[in-house]
């Protein structure tokens, strides 16, 4: 289901072309090679990346496989580093479509230090802003339990990192969380500025990205979502037809594309589901995923007149 939707059955008649994929753990980056290598043309190559220094799996999976390539490993400034490094080489070949499996992610290897460092106020403070549970009380309460326990235990390693959550809500006792998977999620959000770099990274995708081609992306975080949302509409065409009484300002506000004369290219959501499409190689179910497509926008609906504010 997925491979279809990536890549569609004209594709056996290209050129030459590649195609990127991302996975936020070993695992997952290794369903992403083996969903894409089903529908995979003859023409194309499949380069998949992943945050992990050790996948031993996808090693072994590109010894067989001749038309996936794993990146060389080197460090980069974020998690999407290599990725979009990759999309930006013009050298390359055309760039057909994109999947990206946001699930997964793990730790960066510096959170234990930054984790000792912490301040009480500065933890309810990450757990607030980037916590999925809205409740800033809960999450002072539960920065004040995790403040004396860090103090209790000896943080030597990521790996500690969540008998210190679990240890926190097992003594906060409150039966409206916060989840220990929840706060983790949280902390590794915050230090990885995960918000920033997806919505940075997708962005550089799509310019490199041949028009009509496809980015998927499957996400199992609200916020995610709610920012790969927010990209769509920042980045979406005008109905004119929708629009043809609006008062410029109003059209400005709800399509602001319409105000960038620089951008030719427009996303167009072509579907999207709450059911995991990859639920066989991978337990984790996404809660969205997200499939788009991207456009030319025509002369006509660039910059004009008639929709500059007042």
């Amino acid at each position: 289901m997925l491979a279809r939707v990536l890549i569609p059955a004209e594709s056996s008649s290209w050129g030459p072309c590649r195609y990127l994929g991302y996975g936020g753990s070993p695992g997952r980056a290794l369903a992403v090679a083996k969903v894409v290598l089903q529908r995979l043309p003859k023409a194309a190559l499949l380069e998949v990346h992943c945050p992990a220094r050790e996948a031993s799996a996808l090693q072994r999976l590109a010894s067989e496989e001749p038309q996936l390539r794993l990146p060389p490993q080197g460090r980069g400034s974020t998690f999407l580093h290599s990725l979009v490094t990759s999309a930006q080489e013009e050298s390359q070949l055309p760039l057909r479509g994109v999947l990206l499996d946001l699930r997964g992610l793990v730790l960066p290897t510096w959170s234990v230090a930054w984790l000792r460092k912490a301040t009480q106020q500065e933890l309810a403070k990450l757990f607030q802003q980037h916590g999925e549970q809205e409740d800033d009380l809960l999450w002072a309460r539960f920065a004040q339990v995790l403040e004396v326990q860090k103090q209790a235990r000896g943080l030597q390693a990521n790996s500690d990192v969540a008998g210190l959550f679990r240890s926190a809500a097992e003594l906060l006792k409150d039966p409206a969380g916060p989840a220990p998977d929840g706060a983790l999620n949280a902390l590794r959000a915050a230090l990885r500025k995960e918000q920033a770099v997806v919505q940075d990274g997708l962005r550089v995708v799509l310019h490199h990205l041949e028009v009509g081609a496809r980015c998927v992306l499957l996400s199992d975080r609200r916020d995610f979502c709610v920012g790969i949302r927010r990209f769509l509409r920042e980045n979406e065409d005008v109905d004119e037809d929708l629009v043809a009484d609006w008062r410029p300002h109003k059209v400005a506000s709800l399509f602001p594309l319409s105000q960038n004369a620089e951008q030719p290219w427009c996303v167009a959501e072509v579907t999207h589901s709450a059911v995991d499409p990859m639920s066989a190689a991978a337990n984790l179910a996404a809660k969205e995923v997200f499939v788009i497509e991207k456009r030319l926008l025509g002369p006509r609906k660039l910059l004009t007149a008639s929709w500059v504010p007042i």
